[in-house]
């Protein structure tokens, strides 16, 4: 994803914004998600949760 996709991205989805940092990494917020690939006739749909990380003491 380019840092031009994901400007895209933040001026659709205004509640979900994606972060890019300095050494290119991409940072999608705390959430559920659900992600749909398709190649043809053929899809595959994935759902997933970011949680907060743990804080370590």
């Amino acid at each position: 994803m380019s840092k031009g996709a994901a400007a895209e991205w933040n001026k659709k989805h205004k509640k979900h914004t994606i972060s890019v940092s300095q050494n290119n990494n991409y940072y999608l917020p705390v959430s559920k998600y659900n992600f749909k690939i398709v190649k043809g006739k053929t899809s595959a749909t994935k759902t997933f949760e970011l949680t907060a990380p743990k804080n370590k003491q």
